[in-house]
């Protein structure tokens, strides 16, 4: 399965760690991603991510992107364990200069919202 995380970009920063087993540092961009949207009762809802990504690939492109949106496509692995997200390495980030995701376009006049009391 495959799922997408979409949002505006906050930052990109370059990072580095040393790889537990070889000892090797290796470099990698973090980028801040928060998606916003208004729920069925206009309420904001957000949600904030740190995403590794490949420094080599990405740093360049993420740098000069903050403010936009993008969109990371992650993969699933099911293990006995639970499930684990990984961002995809074989698929592009996407950059848009609008947000592809604007709830604010849908007409929810048609839908009665039942408040509890």
């Amino acid at each position: 399965m495959l799922l997408h995380n979409i949002g505006k970009l906050l930052g990109a920063r370059p990072l580095e760690r040393a790889n537990k087993k070889t000892g090797k540092i290796e470099n990698f961009v973090e980028a801040t991603v928060m998606f916003e949207a208004k729920d069925e009762k206009g309420e904001s809802r957000f949600s904030t991510e740190n995403i590794q990504l490949d420094y080599d690939d990405y740093f360049d492109e993420l740098k000069a992107s903050i403010s936009k949106y993008v969109c990371i496509t992650y993969v699933t692995i099911s293990t006995p364990s639970g499930a684990m997200f990984f961002p995809d390495q074989d698929m592009p980030v996407l950059v848009f200069d609008k947000n592809p995701l604007d709830y604010s376009k849908y007409d929810r006049s048609s839908k009665q919202i039942q408040e509890k009391k």
